[in-house]
Protein backbone atom coordinates (compact mmCIF):
# COMPACT_ATOMS: atom_id res chain seq x y z
CA UNK A 1 0.00 0.00 0.00
CA UNK A 2 2.89 2.18 0.20
CA UNK A 3 3.72 2.55 -2.99
CA UNK A 4 0.39 3.64 -3.92
CA UNK A 5 -0.12 7.64 -4.89
CA UNK A 6 -0.86 9.48 -2.22
CA UNK A 7 -3.62 11.49 -4.49
CA UNK A 8 -5.22 8.21 -4.66
CA UNK A 9 -6.21 7.72 -1.19
CA UNK A 10 -6.98 11.47 -1.33
CA UNK A 11 -9.53 10.85 -3.65
CA UNK A 12 -10.77 7.64 -2.28
CA UNK A 13 -11.30 10.31 1.09
CA UNK A 14 -13.20 13.01 -0.70
CA UNK A 15 -15.72 9.74 -2.12
CA UNK A 16 -16.33 8.86 1.04
CA UNK A 17 -16.37 12.15 1.94
CA UNK A 18 -19.04 12.65 -0.63
CA UNK A 19 -21.37 10.58 1.36
CA UNK A 20 -21.69 12.30 4.50
CA UNK A 21 -25.15 13.27 3.80
CA UNK A 22 -26.76 9.55 3.73
CA UNK A 23 -24.93 8.23 6.60
CA UNK A 24 -22.52 10.52 8.29
CA UNK A 25 -21.96 8.47 11.49
CA UNK A 26 -20.59 5.89 8.90
CA UNK A 27 -18.79 8.14 7.03
CA UNK A 28 -16.77 8.95 9.96
CA UNK A 29 -16.26 5.35 10.74
CA UNK A 30 -14.61 5.14 7.44
CA UNK A 31 -12.39 7.77 7.66
CA UNK A 32 -11.22 7.05 11.26
CA UNK A 33 -10.61 3.72 9.74
CA UNK A 34 -8.85 4.77 6.59
CA UNK A 35 -6.48 7.27 8.98
CA UNK A 36 -5.48 4.13 10.86
CA UNK A 37 -4.40 1.59 7.66
CA UNK A 38 -0.59 3.79 7.81
CA UNK A 39 0.64 6.99 8.82
CA UNK A 40 1.23 8.23 4.92
CA UNK A 41 -2.44 7.70 4.47
CA UNK A 42 -3.34 9.30 8.04
CA UNK A 43 -1.44 12.41 6.29
CA UNK A 44 -2.61 11.98 2.88
CA UNK A 45 -6.99 12.07 3.73
CA UNK A 46 -5.96 14.58 7.03
CA UNK A 47 -7.68 17.57 5.06
CA UNK A 48 -10.69 15.66 3.59
CA UNK A 49 -11.30 14.08 7.53
CA UNK A 50 -10.38 17.36 9.25
CA UNK A 51 -13.32 18.82 6.60
CA UNK A 52 -15.59 16.48 6.81
CA UNK A 53 -15.53 16.44 11.07
CA UNK A 54 -14.95 20.05 11.79
CA UNK A 55 -16.89 22.11 9.47
CA UNK A 56 -19.47 21.80 11.05
CA UNK A 57 -20.02 21.25 14.37
CA UNK A 58 -23.12 20.84 16.52
CA UNK A 59 -23.29 20.75 20.25
CA UNK A 60 -25.84 20.60 23.29
CA UNK A 61 -25.09 23.26 26.42
CA UNK A 62 -23.51 21.14 28.98
CA UNK A 63 -20.19 21.63 30.78
CA UNK A 64 -18.65 18.35 28.93
CA UNK A 65 -19.67 20.23 25.33
CA UNK A 66 -18.16 23.07 26.50
CA UNK A 67 -15.07 21.59 27.65
CA UNK A 68 -14.71 19.61 24.62
CA UNK A 69 -14.69 23.63 22.42
CA UNK A 70 -12.04 24.66 24.55
CA UNK A 71 -9.66 21.94 23.68
CA UNK A 72 -10.43 22.40 19.80
CA UNK A 73 -9.95 25.88 20.27
CA UNK A 74 -6.86 25.26 22.08
CA UNK A 75 -5.50 22.77 19.46
CA UNK A 76 -3.19 24.45 16.85
CA UNK A 77 -5.14 22.80 14.03
CA UNK A 78 -8.17 21.93 14.89
CA UNK A 79 -9.28 25.59 15.61
CA UNK A 80 -8.75 26.46 11.96
CA UNK A 81 -11.04 24.13 10.92
CA UNK A 82 -14.14 24.62 13.07
CA UNK A 83 -16.12 26.98 10.05
CA UNK A 84 -19.85 26.74 11.72
CA UNK A 85 -21.46 25.59 15.28
CA UNK A 86 -24.18 25.28 16.78
CA UNK A 87 -25.06 25.00 20.33
CA UNK A 88 -28.32 24.03 21.47
CA UNK A 89 -29.85 25.26 24.55
CA UNK A 90 -32.94 23.94 26.33
CA UNK A 91 -34.64 24.65 29.32
CA UNK A 92 -34.81 21.93 32.23
CA UNK A 93 -38.39 21.53 32.09
CA UNK A 94 -38.22 19.82 28.51
CA UNK A 95 -36.36 16.87 29.49
CA UNK A 96 -37.54 13.85 30.61
CA UNK A 97 -36.24 13.96 34.28
CA UNK A 98 -37.54 10.12 34.95
CA UNK A 99 -36.03 8.50 31.62
CA UNK A 100 -32.65 10.46 31.06
CA UNK A 101 -31.55 12.10 34.94
CA UNK A 102 -29.19 15.13 34.68
CA UNK A 103 -25.18 13.61 34.37
CA UNK A 104 -22.98 14.64 37.34
CA UNK A 105 -22.38 18.12 35.64
CA UNK A 106 -25.95 18.87 36.36
CA UNK A 107 -26.84 19.16 32.56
Amino acid sequence: MATLPTELFHDIAEQVAARSYKRPAEVIVSLFNLRLTSRDVCTAVRDTFLKTLFSDRQYHYTTYALKNLVNISSHPILRKRLGRLLIHVASPQLWDLERFPPGPCGA
